[in-house]
């Protein structure tokens, strides 16, 4: 009677397969720990370079907005005092 291969898979691991041929290798398991610290390091550096990348973008809109905000008030406090100077100093003289 044949055993079924399947019962024959790690249950601890996972097996490696040859990525040309699709064969599995023989004697070759990664822990699932192994795995999953591999795939969480990689997914952490990812998500670290996502959330910076999210914070300077933040900031740079932050301060962009910033900018516009306090040109456009400086235009209007500029606009307004000149209105209100040119008409005293013309009513004045």
């Amino acid at each position: 009677m044949k055993k079924n291969p399947i019962k024959k898979i790690n249950l601890n691991g996972f097996r490696v397969k040859d990525a040309l041929t699709g064969h599995v290798l023989k004697k070759t398991f990664l822990k699932t720990s192994q795995v999953l610290y591999q795939v969480g390091d990689r997914i952490k550096k990812c998500m670290i370079k996502f959330i910076l990348y999210k914070i300077y973008f933040l900031f740079y809109a932050l301060n962009h907005s910033i900018n516009q905000i306090s040109a456009s008030l400086q235009g209007y406090r500029l606009n307004k005092f000149t209105r209100t100077g040119l008409s005293r100093t013309a009513t004045q003289h």
